[in-house]
């Protein structure tokens, strides 16, 4: 069973050989934003082979410093 399958199996309740997983990282420095974080997060999918990926960039607005 593929990761798309087994993942669309678990959430229509349908039998699957073992739970779907994902971690996800916030990553720092310069693969915090652009191209870098969008590589950086496929290297880590393809690394830990998780069954799917949430993409978690932290650089699209500044925070306020108060």
């Amino acid at each position: 069973m593929d990761k798309h399958t087994r993942v669309l199996n678990a959430m229509n309740k349908k039998e699957v050989y073992h739970v779907p997983a994902g971690f996800w990282f916030h990553f720092a420095g310069d693969e915090a934003s652009g191209e870098a974080c969008v590589q950086a997060h496929v290297n880590y999918y393809r690394d830990v082979d998780a069954d799917f990926i949430k993409v978690m960039c932290d650089g699209y607005f500044p925070y306020p410093i108060g």
